[in-house]
């Protein structure tokens, strides 16, 4: 997969965003994009829903598409791969964190929490509060 600069990939999110503003959910980039990498390879948004169905079938009509596939993923314009992470708010801030990375970045936490044997927060915020850190910022998450 050819990976594309950044400032394009931000500029087809802001485009697509203006479609998931009309389900009037919480909604945010994550993945490489909200790490603010240079290149990324597709545009990850994660998406606070209940109901991952509707979001799949507006998403659909708005952009006359005939698939997402399982794991949340469709061809946007110019062959840019948008995936989209429907969760249930009470795992939205979780999933955030996990969905950001890098992959190493969350291994290396969740191996804090698995070594002090204890359970990880499901606020992004608190997750490294509770392990006597300072808040990582996603750009610095590698």
């Amino acid at each position: 997969m050819e990976k594309i600069d950044y400032k394009i990939a931000y500029e087809k999110y802001k485009k697509f965003s203006i479609i998931l503003d009309k389900l009037n959910l919480k909604y945010e980039l994550t993945g490489s994009m909200r790490r603010k990498k240079s290149k990324v390879g597709d545009i990850d948004i994660i998406i606070e829903s209940d109901n991952e169905d509707k979001v799949r079938e507006h998403i659909k009509k708005e952009l006359s598409i005939a698939e997402i596939d399982n794991e949340g993923k469709f061809k946007y314009e110019q062959n840019i791969i948008i995936q989209i992470i429907v969760v249930k708010k009470e795992n939205y801030d979780y999933n955030l964190w996990t969905s950001t990375g890098s992959k190493n970045h969350v291994k290396n936490i969740k191996n804090v929490y698995f070594e002090k044997n204890i359970e990880i927060p499901k606020k992004e915020i608190d997750i490294y509060s509770k392990i006597n850190m300072d808040f990582i910022l996603p750009e610095e998450r590698e």
